[in-house]
This record gives structure tokens, C-alpha cells and sequence, in this order.
């Protein structure tokens, strides 16, 4: 009985021994037609077998490989033999990645494989971004892209305080508004007060402003000075809006590092950078590091002058234009009307006014002129 079962075990073992040389013994003429069609998920790629005849799927990292089943790794990859008779495909570099959807790979092998999986499947590629794990690639907050990509941090800060201008015109003979040009401007206070330049608005009648978010408002001008080329705006929002805090103009230097915000040529939203080439010149929206807003001009707050005259009341001369009737007078720049300026107007040809001039009071007469 026990001779009878040690004879059949050892014709097994024989039995088998012979099969697996039989399979490893490769044709003298390859037959293509011994060869499976069906490749379809080979995310480790495709090789040819044992005998370099048919094509098949190359063995994927961490799987199986070597001469017992004549399985070869795919590209990038070594069969490294360990404790047991049979390998074990190992990526060439074994270092963690980051791909560009945020996450982070065992190694490129595994990368690569999953990128077959996902072409296979109609979706996008993920690129290969730099070797490190998931902190390193740019998601974490101590990766080199949190650290030094500042700018995005200071748009994400301020867009949705600069608005978009559309400006419309009403066609002649017709009630029809046609837009003629855009612009842009910055919310300066929650209730919906703009800034933009003045001549955005010449000879326009019809004003829609469009936030980051989309929504659209009706806008009126409240007031606008050709000389500082500045306006301002209005329009009326049920939330309180986000603004953008104002600097000194005064205090930017050449070579100051700063990012611009605008609509240029109807381009929403548009954000460049670069730094300051000189001063005293007009232009849009400049944002400093810090998140601190610039504008072209400096009169956005009030201040007293040094040599303001000292008075609580009156007519602020701003500017006198030469060869007018108060130029004659004897009027100047910065001069304050503080007597008689409204019964003058309304009952005599002649105007008789008290001026404070530096710190002494003068009275002038101004005789108008004669239009023809």
C-alpha cells in the first residue's frame, strides 16, 4: 500500500517536472497565432515573453516575476530576488512623487500605472511634478509652491474688490444704449462707493458695473475731476461689499515690487506683476505685498495743507484761470472767500468780497465781463 502511494507521488512529481520543461522550452518558430489579441489593461505596460514571441503584460510593481513564471517587469522595473525562489518587480526608483492632481505616488511606476488605468478610462493624465511626498509638491503649507507663490495670495485677497465697466451710449434718433468702451475701478467702501479714472466715463451715459461673483449693477456718477483724472461712483448692493484698503501713493519707490488688477482691453479680471519704474504717473490699481492698495493719486483722503488759511468757513479758491475777471481782481490760488459772496452775486454787477489771503484779510472787487 505505501509502495503503491510513494510510486504514484513520484510519477506526479515527474509528470509535472516534465510539463513545466516542456513550457519552458521555447519554439524554434514563433507562431503568432498562439498569441493573445486581448490587452486591455496592462497598466504596467506590454513586453514580450520568455521566448520574445507574443506580446504580454508586463508584471506590475510588487507582483511576481522571474524564470519559474516567466513573467517580465514592466519598464523602469527589476526582478530582485529575496528570501523566496520567486522575484518580485521592484521600481528602479523607489522614491515618493507627486503627480498634479495633489496626491502623492509610491513611485513613478505606480504613477505611470495609474495614469494607463485612468487614459484607458477617458480620463485626464496625471503630470509628473517632482520627487517628494505630498508636502513638498505644492498642497502643503510648507511646500516651496504655499511659501513662494505669494502673488495668488494677494489676488485671492483683493478680485473680488475691483469691479468691471461696461459704459453704454444711446444711439442718436434712437432709445437703444450700444456699449463704446470699458474699464475698471475698486470698491472703497462697503455701501458700493467705486473709484475709477475720469476718463473712463467721458460722454457716458449708461454705467454697469460686474463684480468677481458675476452680479451686475446699475451705477450713477457722483463726481468726477478731469485735472486728477479720478471719479467716483456708486452703485447700491443689499450686502456689504469687500474693499480694498487704501495707501500712499506717495510712498512708492522705484523698484517696489507690486501686482496690477484691471479689465484691460474688456480682459476681466487680468493680473500682471512687476515693479515700480518710476513715480507720479498715472495708472490703475497697484497692490503691494502686504495687500495694501495704491492709487495713481494721493487726494483720496483729506489733509490740511501747512499754508491752509486759518479759517472755519468760506469759498475755496482752487484755481485761477488767467485773464479771467478774477484773475483782474487780484485773486490767486488758494485764496478763501469768506464775506458777501452769495449777496454779491445776487444783487450787484460788481462783487465786492473779503478774501482771507495767507493770514491777513483783503477786500476785492471783481467786475465781471461783458459776453458778447
Amino acid at each position: 500500500m505505501w509502495r503503491l502511494l510513494a510510486c504514484v507521488l513520484m510519477a506526479s512529481v515527474l509528470q509535472a517536472r516534465d510539463l513545466r520543461t516542456r513550457q519552458t522550452t521555447c519554439p524554434n518558430v514563433c507562431d503568432l497565432s498562439r498569441c493573445s489579441s486581448a490587452l486591455k489593461s496592462c497598466y504596467f505596460g506590454v513586453v514580450k515573453d520568455r521566448c520574445d514571441c507574443c506580446t504580454v503584460c508586463a508584471a506590475g510593481e510588487g507582483e511576481y516575476c522571474g524564470d519559474r513564471g516567466h513573467v517580465v517587469c514592466g519598464q523602469g522595473m527589476t526582478c530582485e530576488y529575496r528570501s523566496s525562489a520567486r522575484g518580485t518587480c521592484v521600481c528602479d526608483s523607489q522614491d515618493p512623487v507627486c503627480g498634479s492632481n495633489g496626491r502623492t505616488y509610491p513611485s513613478v511606476c505606480r504613477l505611470k500605472a495609474e495614469n494607463r488605468r485612468d487614459e484607458m478610462s477617458g480620463i485626464p493624465a496625471v503630470i509628473f511634478i517632482q520627487r517628494g511626498p505630498h508636502s513638498k509638491c505644492g498642497w502643503g503649507p510648507d511646500s516651496m509652491r504655499y511659501k513662494f507663490n505669494f502673488i495668488a495670495d494677494v489676488v485671492d485677497k483683493i478680485a473680488p474688490a475691483v469691479v468691471h465697466l461696461e459704459l453704454f451710449s444711446r444711439l442718436p434718433f434712437s432709445n437703444q444704449d450700444v456699449p463704446v468702451s470699458s474699464g475698471s475701478g475698486f470698491i472703497v467702501s462697503e455701501d458700493g462707493w467705486i473709484i475709477t479714472n475720469a476718463h473712463v466715463l467721458t460722454n457716458k451715459q449708461h454705467i454697469k458695473v460686474e463684480l468677481k461673483n458675476g452680479m451686475l449693477y446699475d451705477a450713477t456718477i457722483k463726481d468726477v475731476d478731469q485735472k486728477l483724472d479720478i471719479a467716483l461712483i456708486k452703485i447700491d448692493s443689499e450686502t456689504p461689499l469687500q474693499v480694498l484698503l487704501l495707501g500712499r501713493s506717495s510712498e512708492l519707490r522705484p523698484g517696489e515690487f507690486v501686482v496690477a488688477v484691471g479689465s484691460p482691453f474688456s480682459l476681466q479680471n487680468t493680473v500682471t506683476t512687476g515693479i515700480i519704474s518710476t513715480t507720479h504717473r498715472g495708472g490703475g490699481p497697484l497692490v503691494n505685498l502686504v495687500r495694501t492698495f495704491y492709487s495713481p493719486v494721493s487726494y483720496l483722503a483729506l489733509k490740511k495743507e501747512s499754508n491752509f488759511p486759518d479759517v472755519s468757513s468760506g469759498v475755496y479758491v482752487y484755481e485761477v484761470i488767467p485773464g479771467t475777471a478774477a484773475f483782474s481782481a487780484g485773486l490767486v490760488n488758494q485764496d478763501v472767500i469768506i464775506k458777501d459772496m452769495s449777496q454779491a452775486v445776487q444783487s450787484n454787477e460788481v462783487l465786492s468780497l473779503v478774501v482771507r489771503h495767507a493770514n491777513e484779510e483783503i477786500t476785492l472787487t471783481v467786475v465781471p465781463d461783458e459776453v458778447d
